[in-house]
């Protein structure tokens, strides 16, 4: 039948010809039509296919040129045994015989065998399909080639089938199985079915191939590549396994160690370069490489890691920059969807012990240019009067030309990277206006706007992808690569705080913290008391919650409490960079704490030591202790604290009053509490502090902005703000017939 098919189809072709050379068999020729010869024929499906007996397939050839163009040329198909398989002039494929080559309607099963498709043109062959035609398939298992150590990841990992679980690196076998049913039961019908296509749901997890060394037909040779969990299945003639879990096993420990250094807490002069090379031990105690880590660093325009910062990177160790004074600390995650994949909930793991880098000035190169950016609250409402921002520029601290806001702004906040900065606004004005977003320059800057997005600006992720704003009702969760806005069902959302590595943000509203995530559904921790504070650790993987009563430690991945440690009277929490404030503490208790908290009450500041334990998914209540505690007091009565700022060198801490005419400084290192006294007896309304720690600018209830050389503590200039009546050439609020005064300020990274 299958040469009968082939002669049929080539005697149509041949007809097809005389047909174009001649008009029937009369004496009034027409003119032929030639066509061209391939230089070659693709045939779709290629290689192999597998069917059921009596089932249909349709083959294509696809004749080329030799430049590799589609060309047109009649195409023949032909069956290598008819007896098992016979294919139509149309290419369509019968698992038996066709009732016409020519019009077939009816297959008719014939037996189980093996079979080749080809199609030709112009003499012209192509490459062969090997065509499987077998029983029907009721099923397709999948089973562990005998003799291999499965592995245990010694983990939970709320996985429904895991047969198979493997340090990265590690190879496991396994054979398909197909199965008829018959009358007596299920056979095995393997060697019938031809090809299986094995399949990893997430490749970047595990890599399968069937054409490793050693492997018989039907196996597939599986490799962990990444630690995750994916699962795996085979197909054969449309018939799929039940998929099985393959898990790489997960990241338990990260240890992080500069090249050259003794230990994690460096202090190296502006411009120096260093090596971080990381140490990843997976869930079975085995050193992995090659593992995508996401480094980060807290300050990244003083410590750079990588290109930009949160990146992910899989390099054995990774180059650490410091482009000017202050410092930063350096941390390097497993942070998912890239590391540690598809495990639910999401399983992040930080290093024991993060990079703590203080940058010195040095004599060489030139210090980056130091700007603040002022803005002011007081437009509200008010009809012609148009909001903007205004830069001010050290040495001099000159003004700037100021950028018009689309609406009055309630908060100023930059991202780390100091490439935007934040404006939040109250209204929408029906939907017209929104946070405003600034592109911020030395000499001149532009805003642009996410409409309908209102509130305060809570936040901005490390990465700086993500920006939280809270209103009354909700937050707003803005996607600053995509320009799109999602909201979360939070109300009365006051603070927030985002881990090192961007995965997760802790929200304060009320007496609970919420969780939200890039990978996890959004959930809440109930902590009995409100909220006032919430800060990571450096380490990454705990945060804490301050109420009035106490501070209680988050696990950033396990999301259980730990023991509350009471205190009283905190306003704000802020995690000191490693080592910061350690030697303020007896010398019997140093040894003991490697991480310090600080809080601001309404007297003084307090230091909090913690001792945690970062390896896996840590319990607080078990890894993290809590205490002793340092009190120290600003000698200035009772205060309101309305903002703690820390320098980012860890050296320095500052309480901004709102009541007293002063900033409260906190030497860290010799642990010296000092009064700056602000010129005039202006009060502190908001303060910021720059990156290299040298300068502070602080809108004052004066009107005008205050400049603190924070090396002599002193006031040593009161910038004003030029006013003209119902102009627009003001600085702050245009078209008002009273001033503004700055109380928004924000010095750009």
């Amino acid at each position: 039948m299958g040469r009968f098919s082939s002669l049929q189809v080539a005697g149509t072709s041949i007809c097809v010809l005389l047909i174009a050379a001649f008009s029937g068999c009369g004496s009034n020729p027409t003119r032929a039509t030639f066509f061209p010869v391939p230089a070659s024929i693709t045939l779709t499906p290629a290689t192999n296919a597998s069917m059921d007996l009596g089932t249909t397939l349709t083959f294509t050839g696809t004749p080329h040129s030799a430049t590799g163009n589609n060309i047109t040329t009649p195409i023949s198909f032909a069956s290598s045994n008819s007896a098992v398989l016979t294919v139509a002039n149309n290419g369509l494929a019968c698992a038996g015989t066709w009732d016409s080559l020519t019009a077939p309607q009816i297959c008719t099963s014939g037996q189980v065998g093996v079979a080749q498709v080809t199609a030709t043109a112009r003499g012209v062959i192509s490459p062969p399909t090997t065509v499987y035609v077998h029983q029907h398939i009721h099923h397709v298992e999948v089973s562990a080639n005998p003799g291999q150590n499965s592995g245990d990841c010694h983990v939970p990992l709320n996985a429904s089938n895991s047969v198979t679980q493997l340090s990265k690196g590690q190879t496991f076998s396994y054979q398909a199985t197909a199965f008829a049913l018959a009358s007596n039961g299920l056979i095995d019908i393997t060697p019938t079915v031809g090809v299986f296509t094995w399949q990893s749901q997430n490749a970047s997890v595990a890599t399968v191939s069937t054409s490793a060394s050693g492997l018989k037909p039907g196996e597939v040779q599986v490799t962990a590549v990444t630690p995750g969990i994916t699962s795996i299945f085979a197909s054969v003639s449309n018939v799929n396994s039940v998929p099985f879990d393959f898990v790489t096993c997960p990241v338990q420990s990260i240890a992080l160690e500069v090249t050259g250094e003794a230990g994690a807490n460096i202090i190296v002069p502006r411009g120096t370069g260093k090596s971080i090379v990381p140490t990843v031990i997976d869930t079975q105690g085995i050193t992995i490489t090659g593992v995508p880590l996401t480094w980060c660093s807290s300050h990244p325009t003083a410590v750079s890691v990588g290109g930009s910062n949160c990146a992910t990177n899989t390099g054995d160790s990774i180059s650490l920059t410091t482009s000017q004074a202050g410092g930063g600390t350096v941390t390097a995650s497993c942070t998912p969807p890239t590391c540690n994949i598809g495990l639910e909930p999401a399983r992040p793991i930080y290093p024991e012990q993060p990079i703590s880098v203080q940058v010195t000035n040095s004599t060489g190169g030139t210090n980056p240019t130091i700007t603040a950016f002022v803005s002011s609250t007081e437009c509200d409402s008010i009809d012609a009067c148009v909001s903007e921002v205004v830069p001010l520029t050290a040495p001099n601290n000159t003004l700037g030309t100021p950028a018009s806001l689309s609406a009055t702004p309630n908060s100023l906040v930059f991202d780390r990277q100091g490439s935007k900065a934040y404006l939040g606004t109250n209204s929408s004005l029906l939907g017209t206006t929104g946070l405003n977003v600034l592109t911020a320059g030395t000499t001149s800057s532009s805003a642009a706007q996410f409409r309908n997005v209102t509130g305060k600006v809570l936040t901005v992720s490390p990465d700086g992808k993500k920006v939280l704003i809270a209103d009354s009702n909700q937050v707003f969760v803005v996607e600053t690569a995509s320009n799109t806005t999602a909201s979360l069902p939070i109300a009365g959302a006051t603070a927030a705080d985002f881990s090192p590595d961007s995965l997760k943000a802790f929200i304060g509203a009320g007496n609970k913290i919420y969780v939200y995530s890039t990978v996890d559904p959004l959930t809440s921790i109930d902590l009995g008391s409100a909220v006032a504070s919430v800060s990571f650790l450096p380490v990454g993987a705990f945060a804490y919650a301050a109420t009035s009563s106490s501070v209680i430690p988050i696990g950033t991945c396990s999301l259980l409490q730990g023991t509350p440690f009471a205190t009283s009277s905190t306003k704000f929490l802020t995690a000191l960079p490693p080592g910061a404030g350690i030697t303020l503490f007896p010398q019997g208790v140093q040894p003991t704490i490697n991480n310090v908290l600080i809080t601001a009450d309404t007297s003084g500041i307090t230091l909090i030591g913690v001792q945690a334990t970062s390896v896996g998914c840590p319990d607080p209540s078990t890894a993290v202790t809590t205490g002793p505690t340092e009190s120290f007091s600003f000698s200035q009565g009772t205060f309101n604290p309305i903002q703690l700022l820390v320098s980012t060198d860890g050296q320095a801490a500052y309480v901004v009053p709102g009541d007293l005419a002063s900033i409260l400084v906190f030497n860290l290192t010799s642990g010296s509490p000092v009064p700056i006294a602000l010129t005039g007896n202006a009060l502190p309304v908001q303060a910021s502090l720059s990156t290299n720690g040298t300068l502070m600018y602080v809108a004052a209830s004066d009107g005008q902005v205050h400049v603190i050389n924070t090396q002599t503590l002193l006031d040593v200039q009161q910038v004003p703000f030029p006013f003209f009546p119902n102009s627009l050439q003001n600085d702050l609020c245009a078209g008002k017939e009273t001033p503004c005064k700055p109380d928004l300020i924000a010095v750009k990274p």
